[in-house]
């Protein structure tokens, strides 16, 4: 019997060689990184539900050339950092203080960069309390 344990962006895999089932267990109660890379039909439109102060990570498609993203409530957002993290003023003690915002009610549209060098994570946050997060991934001719 041969095990394997492989930590990796906030996911834990145990593996058991002889077995064909992976074991894969999150780190913390909820796992927060959204994954559209393999997105191959456009828009697509994505709601993430319940997010909070603590930082989901969207990880865009390479072919993707824009997303607008969303809430009723105000959002804290940023391309560099963690998923789990806080966003907001470093007099709060948060873990990122480098950050845009979203007032509630809108949508922001974030054209992406093309290339080797360009940022596909959007890490997002509710100043505030707990709503949904409301995304249009976008590809354009």
């Amino acid at each position: 019997m041969y095990s394997v344990c492989i930590l990796s962006q906030n996911v834990l895999v145990f593996a058991t060689m002889t077995h064909t089932v992976i074991l894969t267990i999150y780190k913390g109660s909820n796992m927060s990184t959204y994954d559209y890379t393999n997105t191959n039909e456009y828009p697509r439109i994505e709601t993430v539900q319940s997010v909070t102060t603590t930082a989901v990570q969207i990880t865009l498609p390479r072919d993707c050339t824009s997303v607008s993203f969303g809430s009723v409530a105000a959002l804290h957002w940023t391309n560099t950092g963690s998923a789990g993290q806080t966003i907001g003023s470093s007099s709060s003690g948060a873990d990122i203080t480098s950050y845009a915002f979203v007032p509630a009610n809108n949508m922001f549209n974030l054209p992406m960069e093309s290339g080797k060098q360009s940022n596909r994570n959007l890490l997002v946050v509710t100043q505030s309390g707990t709503a949904d997060l409301h995304l249009c991934i976008i590809k354009s001719k």
